[in-house]
């Protein structure tokens, strides 16, 4: 006998006393509204699970769409659904159970408050984010069985056998959920017939936790039966299933046609790639940083316990200035077939950064991934990644720097650069003596934004023999590469010169200028009055050199 037959005699046997049962003595206390609800939800739950039992071992489409073990799907959009009808009926009883006491409408409240949230979790999936949710989920459980059962105490004997329908209810489904989930991953199910290679008692664990909550569902409607006089009105119950599962299948929407029509995205491969990352959007408003990613793990086991830190550091000093870490998210999940059996999560990380944050220094976005183990969270490793790496377990997302004010401008400027960069002062030393380091300091505005790497030289050339002495650097040093600089800019730099200990005295003539990393061609430079420089070399003085002990 094979597994799905074996299946299908065990849903037969379980299907067909209890749906008697209920048929012959509980069907006639509902309303007619009730009634015809709770058959379609049955009806529902039987085509689905008769679907998923004929599909169950295809690995297309087809079959993701109908397994009873899938999230996002058709099984897990009606699980889901008919938590939901649970709850907002309870919610109507005790609206209407105003003959009641008011502990007993506030345990039917309260309870459909419960079911509203199980069947958002159904959905989303919040409770899988711990990997130990069994045992609080089995106390929860009970705890909820028992405030059934004593809320039955004072009720009136007709209105007692639907509590106990909603508590054999939840035992058939906490059955489902909690005994057979932890059953099917034990040492003990290799001994049964549902083994072949592997568990296979989903179909059943599944199937208890259907039929469960529909008997769930009937003992709610009981109840709501006895509280509401049957009217037309009550209709609007029917849409309960249809609205909760289009407000629920909205994020996925919006996810799907975010993650399909996504800009152009970058890769990143983490831990063997059990992970990767496409990043498709970072966003810096006034005050604040946010980035936008897709996850795609390999599983569902693979995103366990993974997290994301996003902090702003400073280039030089590796200062973090802010950031934020979190956990990932499994909410706005998209269906493992869309990218070729990986699951899809929709990422995002946001801070904002400090007022006192420093000004016109190079920021880096730097983006760690790391997965909780044991109360540790250590960084996984980057196996790939198409952005820069910071390490082999960070990644440089982006940078940016904050904008200063900017000081007045220089009434004489000593030179101007394409594109839109002046030299505004250029100061040095008159003398100087071979094998010291001599001081320069240049102060710099640029009217536009430059967003390329650039270089200034600095030339000393000896009058009488022609030598040159050649010095180079970024023209604010390696706290703001000109890839930087903003439109508005104003800022200045002192950097060092060592001269050499054998440097020939004498005049010497100093230059200056800048040059493009990409090229090594040299900007166009020209003084105040639009007279281009020779060679777009600047002279901005002269400096005599004496002996080292002169």
């Amino acid at each position: 006998m094979s597994i799905a037959d074996l299946n299908r005699i065990l849903i037969f046997l379980l299907y067909l006393p209890i749906c008697l049962l209920v048929y012959k003595r509980l069907f006639p206390r509902l309303s007619p509204i009730c009634r015809r609800l709770a058959i379609f939800i049955l009806a529902a739950q039987l085509l689905v699970i008769a679907i998923s039992t004929a599909v169950q071992h295809r690995n297309n489409l087809t079959g993701w769409l109908w397994h009873l073990d899938r999230e996002a799907n058709i099984p897990s959009t009606l699980a889901s659904t008919q938590l939901a009808l649970i709850g907002a009926v309870a919610l109507l009883t005790s609206w209407r159970s105003k003959s009641r006491t008011i502990w007993q409408r506030l345990f039917y409240a309260a309870f459909g408050l419960i079911f509203i949230h199980l069947a958002r979790d159904e959905f989303f999936l919040f409770h899988e984010g711990g990997l130990r949710w069994q045992v609080p989920f089995a106390l929860f459980g009970a705890g909820v069985a028992l405030a059934t059962a004593l809320s039955a105490y004072r009720l009136p004997r007709g209105l007692r056998v639907w509590h106990a329908t909603i508590l054999a209810g939840l035992a058939m489904g906490g059955t489902g959920a909690l005994a057979l989930d932890v059953f099917q991953f034990s040492e003990q199910c290799s001994a049964t017939l549902f083994f072949t290679g592997r568990c296979e008692i989903y179909v059943l664990e599944e199937t208890l936790e259907f039929l469960g909550m529909w008997l769930a569902l009937v003992g709610a409607l009981g109840l709501f039966s006895a509280a509401a006089p049957s009217s037309s009105r009550w209709r609007l119950i029917y849409l309960v299933p249809a609205l909760w599962i289009i407000t629920h299948h909205i994020p996925y929407l919006i996810t799907l046609t975010e993650y399909l029509s996504r800009p152009a995205s970058s890769s990143v491969a983490l831990a063997d790639d059990d992970v990767r990352l496409q990043i498709y959007r970072l966003e810096r408003e006034d005050a604040s940083v946010s980035l936008q990613f897709f996850a795609l793990p390999r599983s569902w086991h693979h995103y366990t316990g993974v997290g994301y830190s996003l902090h702003l550091v400073d280039q030089v000093s590796g200062i973090s200035y802010a950031g934020v870490d979190a956990s990932g998210r499994r909410n706005h999940r998209l269906p493992y077939w869309i990218a070729k059996r990986e699951y899809i999560y929709k990422q995002w990380l946001e801070f904002d950064i400090p007022p006192d944050t420093a000004r016109n220094r190079a920021l880096w976005l730097v983006l760690t991934t790391w997965r909780k183990q044991n109360g540790e969270f250590p960084s996984l490793e980057i196996e790939h990644s198409d952005y820069p790496l910071l390490g082999g377990n960070q990644v440089i997302v982006g940078e940016l720097v904050l904008e200063a004010a900017g000081g007045p401008q220089q009434d004489n400027p000593i030179a101007f650069f394409e594109p839109g960069i002046v030299l505004e002062r250029a100061e040095f030393p008159q003398r100087g003596r071979s094998g010291e380091s001599l001081p320069f300091g240049f102060e710099w505005r640029s009217a536009e934004a430059v967003e390329q790497d650039l270089v200034q030289f600095l030339h000393l050339g000896h009058e009488a023999s022609g030598e040159w002495l050649v010095f180079d650097q970024p023209p604010l040093g390696a706290r703001l590469p000109s890839r930087l600089w903003y439109q508005g800019l104003a800022d200045g730099e002192d950097w060092q010169a060592p001269l050499p200990a054998d440097m020939a005295p004498g005049p010497y003539a100093v230059y200056t200028g800048l040059y493009r990393v990409s090229d090594r061609e040299r900007l166009r430079a020209s003084a105040a009055d639009g007279t281009p420089y020779t060679d777009n070399r600047v002279p901005i003085g002269s400096l005599t050199i004496g002996e080292s002990d002169w």
